[in-house]
């Protein structure tokens, strides 16, 4: 009993360790404006009062220790009285801590202490939870305490003569508090505005002097009865939480606005405080004092076992060393644990020998190692399988379960910086188990105050786990409640350095309880459509252009805080993929399968056969990603078949199947665009070529795939096809026909049997389904068969037509906009002249010009930011007049406009510069056409597309074109026919010179019939070239001249003797060089030349 004792001696605060307290407890007093007379008075009765009280409990306590029977109340009344007195102590340190708080306005801390002090409570009345189950030890320690009870009888007759020294500095403190009030009475008017914000004070310190009171008469009822122990220690504890929550709660708040004046004043009377710092210290040491005296002279009153009373002390000693910790500076220090919530559950099973219950056959599921049997998992030679289950054995879970724990104070970020263990009351770790570092927790309401959008108040989550997994015997569990606790280094003012615990309450349970079995696993899609065809059990269907993926929960889910109630915990999890089906709903066999699945699982690494553990990604829920393909095999529209597999502790395996359809738009379409254009309407003549029972039906065709290189998938996929009008207005179609050929010769293909028919009879919608592969692969074009006097001239209509597989998945939609055109007039203005077009024809007219080129001399070049354009007036190859009175204008348009306007065609770097219609606005220089520089790339030219025809009456969309002919843009420098007069030029050395110019040259101008030679060099240099170089080619021989340079007069080549007499003689074969012309388009022409160096005889 003593050496407890002892221990708890340790948790006492000395008086030196409250003298800096109390001094900043007596600065808050004087500044406040307190009477401090009254409070003297006030103060010197109260310690009047605890002198006697501490005399009688000294006497009272002497007593005890004599007449303490050698047995387990006389030792229960001994402990009981000391933990009662250090609870009592903890108390009043609070509440003093608090009244500092109040003094420099720091709310915030004054809250941490609050939580602090509702940790204690908490610890408090955990450990005497823990003391009532422990009572019948008592009479066991018994005779081992007598010889304590002596030593202990003789230190504490040392502890009175303490006492009666401590009553005698409770005498001189009398004497000096009166002098201080004479001191300090002449501050007294001055203060009094401020009076009344102290009256809250003294009623705070009234409180708790009726508290002590309370304490004082509980003890005394206590002592009645060993069997009320339990209960009245938790009547104090509970009586101690609402003071302290009454004033921590309730007034601090109040007093919060009226410290804001109080401040003001003690800034203007900070001078006098400080003459009365003396007699300030001696109350702290006084005041000290009487909180020593209480605290070692409170008379014991519960009755209690010696091992739960030890318990209990050692709560109230973690209790002071909380206190401690709140009076230095936090420095990122604990100060405190709080455990939250802990939902902790290990469940083990017995392995058993009959584990296949998948219903699955020709499968092996355990197999024989020696003596022993193992369980395979999901089933041997499957992708990843395992095989660490024996027969027999206990499988006990590895992990626990998550803690939920709060660490003050709650402005420090704690996560993975502090080293938080367990441990029970007797300072025992529980075997084989592991607490994680600590991480923030986002859990919120009901374990923390936080609001509901504010991040959590300090609340951190570690995880719980068991390292004894696979056993020969049951495990027995664990008998203890346990505790999260820290330890750390703490040095005081002389630099000793000292070993501090902090703990939670004892309040966390490690339940091992029998694993159930779980019989009905299941894979159950999450955001799935709605519907899906009868062929599979969920369709995900995916956006064009994103990866096809489909979300599934692993049912049944382990509980997020561990524990199962009414579900069963599953040991480990596994998907694969056991089928798949295309489009048409065929099943892949053999090489085929076998590459397919391959392909899904190398796209689901870590997902598909993969075996999840209880705390591993993907154990209650994964994501699978199906690829668009597979070389040739399309994976859109197919169905896949997951098989997944459970394992229950006892080693059992469960299964089931899910068949899932993934879909999406197989390709996404350009819009079609459809002009027509009648010759005729109503019961006029009917158009060349059409019957005569048809004679109000014109007909236009048009590409049913708009993008050539997803027509494979089209005809492959496609079993419907649907046609609908968009808008109230909608275009008024008789008949859509899908045929296989374009027949441009006979609009009517009266010859060939559409293929398919959509019979719209001028309403919105129409389709056609069941079409086979065969079919569908023999479309190529639809007709549109339409009545001009239903539609309107000239605006543009809408149609969106839908392509669906066999299942109802979209494979494509293409937007189809169509438009009734003006009729063609004045074609006789279109006059082309043979000269300017290749191949040449004599007589060449419009009808003509199909396969003809005009080439385009690119001799005007226009200076553009980062380059130069091509230009050239393309009416110049047609013969006036170009226009009419009616205003009728020839008009040049490029045929395949939306090729150069697509983002990704390979033609948009080429695409006209200018406006795409080229006609006659004010004069013949507005069908100048302009082009980019990379047009006219040397024998890399682009071919321009243009149409020619009338535009009618002025309005730019009456126009029709059937002419077609192409433009070639060429640079006259780039393909002009270069050649040097000499094969070889010769030149002496040393310092001779020779001179290249232009007489050297010939050089025909393409562009023109004369024979009119390019200048290349000086003031009369062709303006079509951009620079000339010269450079040597047989660079071995550069040391043999001094210049290689283009002049105005011609090229220049002077020798060099480096160093004299180095050179013995001079080669007889020719040196080569490089002559270079640039144009303004970026082609370099590179024509090359020899020099002979004389021979040195």
């Amino acid at each position: 009993m003593f050496g407890a004792l002892a221990v708890a001696s340790t948790t006492f605060t000395s008086c030196k360790d409250y003298d800096d307290d109390i001094k900043d407890l007596q600065a808050q007093i004087d500044a406040s404006g307190v009477n401090l007379s009254a409070e003297i008075q006030k103060l010197e009765g109260l310690l009047a009062t605890n002198k006697t009280a501490c005399d009688n409990a000294a006497a009272e306590l002497a007593q005890a220790i004599k007449n303490a029977t050698n047995d387990a109340n006389g030792y229960a009344e001994i402990q009981a009285a000391e933990a009662k007195k250090a609870a009592v102590d903890a108390s009043a340190a609070l509440i003093e801590q608090a009244i500092e708080n109040l003094k420099n306005g720091e709310l915030q801390a004054a809250q941490s202490k609050a939580d602090a002090a509702y940790t204690l409570a908490e610890q408090a009345k955990a450990a005497a939870d823990a003391a009532a189950g422990v009572a019948g030890e008592a009479d066991k320690l018994a005779k081992e305490n007598k010889a304590n009870l002596e030593k202990l009888s003789k230190g504490l007759g040392e502890t009175n003569d303490q006492l009666e020294k401590a009553l005698q500095q409770i005498n001189k403190l009398t004497e000096d508090l009166k002098a201080t009030n004479t001191a300090l009475a002449g501050v007294k008017d001055e203060l009094a505005t401020t009076n009344k914000q102290v009256q809250d004070n003294i009623a705070k310190l009234t409180a708790l002097e009726s508290a002590l009171n309370s304490l004082k008469e509980s003890n005394n009822t206590a002592h009645e009865a060993l069997s009320e122990k339990d209960t009245e220690l938790q009547r104090l504890i509970e009586a101690n939480q609402a003071s302290i929550s009454d004033i921590l709660e309730n007034k601090i708040p109040e007093l919060s606005d009226k410290l804001t004046a109080a401040e003001n004043t003690i800034a203007q009377h900070t001078a006098d405080i400080n003459t009365n710092a003396g007699n300030i210290q001696t109350n702290a040491t006084a005041i000290a004092n009487i909180q020593n005296d209480i605290r070692d002279n409170v008379k014991p009153a519960i009755q209690a076992n010696a091992e739960a009373i030890t318990a209990l002390q050692g709560e109230v000693s973690k209790i002071n060393k909380y206190l401690d910790i709140l009076a230095e500076n936090l420095n990122n220090l604990i100060t405190g644990l709080i455990l939250q919530d802990e939902q902790l559950e290990i469940v083990q099973a017995q392995v058993v020998s009959d584990v296949n219950k998948t219903g699955l056959t020709g499968l092996t599921f355990t197999e024989l190692s020696g003596s022993k049997t193992l369980v395979w998992f999901p089933y041997k030679n499957a992708a990843g399988a395992k095989k660490n289950l024996i027969v027999g054995k206990w499988n006990v879970e590895r992990l626990a379960g998550p803690v939920y724990y709060t660490i003050n104070p709650t402005n420090v970020n704690f996560t993975d910086k502090a080293n938080i263990n367990l441990e029970n009351s007797l300072m025992a770790a529980p075997a084989n188990i592991a607490i994680s570092a600590p991480e923030a927790s986002t859990r919120k309401s009901p374990i923390t105050r936080a609001a509901d959008e504010a991040p959590a108040n300090g609340l951190y989550q570690s995880l719980i786990t068991n390292s004894d997994v696979l056993r020969d015997s049951k495990h027995a569990g664990f008998a203890n409640s346990y505790a999260l606790f820290t330890r750390y280094n703490q040095a005081d003012k002389e630099g000793k350095v000292t070993v501090k615990s902090v703990y939670s309450q004892y309040a966390l349970n490690l339940n091992v309880v029998d694993a159930r079995v779980q019989t009905a696993p299941e894979i159950k899609p999450v955001g799935a459509d709605a519907t899906h065809p009868t062929v599979c059990d969920a369709r995900f269907t995916t956006e064009f252009g994103n990866p096809m993926t489909g979300k599934f929960n692993l049912l049944p889910q382990n509980t997020e805080f561990g524990k199962t109630k009414e579900s069963a915990k599953v040991y480990r999890k596994y998907v694969e993929v056991v089928a798949i089906s295309n489009a048409r709903n065929q099943a892949q066999t053999g090489d085929t399968y076998k590459n397919l699945k391959k392909a899904i699982d190398a796209a689901n690494v870590g997902i598909l056969n993969t075996i999840f553990e209880e705390d591993t990604p993907g154990f209650d829920q994964i994501t699978v990603t199906i690829p668009d393909a597979e070389g040739a095999y399309n994976f859109i529209g197919s169905t896949v078949t997951f098989r997944y597999f459970i394992q229950n502790y006892d080693g059992t395996i469960y299964s089931t199947d899910i068949k899932v359809m993934f879909a999406k738009t197989l390709f996404e379409e350009g819009v079609v665009t459809i002009e027509h254009t009648p010759y005729q309407s109503g019961v006029n003549t009917m158009l060349n070529g059409l019957k005569a029972d048809s004679k109000t039906d014109f007909q236009v065709e048009a590409n049913c795939i708009a993008v050539a290189a997803s027509n494979k998938l089209w005809y492959e996929n496609t079993n419907k096809i649907e046609i609908k009008a968009v808008g109230t207005d909608y275009c008024k179609i008789k008949t859509v026909e899908f045929r296989s050929a374009e027949k441009t010769n006979n609009p009517k293909w009266i010859d060939e049997t559409p293929i398919a028919t959509i019979n719209m009879n001028e309403t919105n919608s129409g389709s056609v389904s069941n079409l086979t592969v065969a079919n569908v692969q023999k479309i190529k074009n639809m007709i549109f068969t339409y009545d001009p006097a239903s539609i309107k001239v000239e605006k543009e209509y809408t149609f969106e037509m839908y392509s669906y597989d066999l299942n109802g998945n979209l494979v494509s939609k293409l937007p189809i906009k169509f438009k009734m055109k003006y009729p063609n007039h004045h074609a006789s203005l279109i006059s082309p002249n043979p000269a300017y077009f290749l191949p040449y024809d004599k007589n060449l007219t419009a009808e003509g010009l199909a396969g003809k080129t005009l080439t385009a001399w690119a001799n005007n070049h226009k200076q553009v930011t980062g380059g130069y354009d091509a230009t050239y007036n393309i009416i110049a190859a047609f013969n006036k007049d170009w226009y009419n009175a009616d205003g009728c204008v020839i008009s040049f348009d490029y045929t395949d406009k939306k090729d150069y306007e697509q983002t990704n065609s390979i033609y948009k770097d080429y695409k006209p510069v200018n406006a795409w219609r080229l006609n006659w606005l004010t004069a013949a220089t507005d069908y100048t056409m302009e082009v980019p520089a990379k047009a006219v790339a040397y024998k890399s030219e682009h071919q321009y597309k243009l149409q020619v025809a009338v535009e009618c009456f002025g309005v730019k969309s009456l126009w029709y074109a059937p002419y077609e002919f192409t433009v070639v843009f060429k640079s006259a420098i780039a393909w002009a026919n270069f050649k040097w007069k000499n094969e070889t030029y010769e030149v002496e050395y040393p310092s001779s010179a020779i001179l290249i110019g232009d007489d050297e040259i010939n050089a025909d101008d393409p562009s023109t019939s004369v024979a009119d030679d390019i200048i290349y060099f000086g003031d009369n240099r062709d303006n079509r070239i951009k620079s000339t170089s010269v450079k040597l080619k047989d660079t071995q021989f550069a040391s043999l001249f001094k210049t290689i340079e283009v002049t105005d007069n011609g090229i220049k080549i002077e020798t060099a003797e480096t160093v004299p007499g180095g050179v013995g003689s001079i080669t007889t074969e020719p040196i080569t060089f490089t002559f270079s012309v640039e144009d303004y388009y970026g082609n370099v022409l590179t024509y090359d030349f020899s020099v002979k160096v004389k021979e040195n005889k």
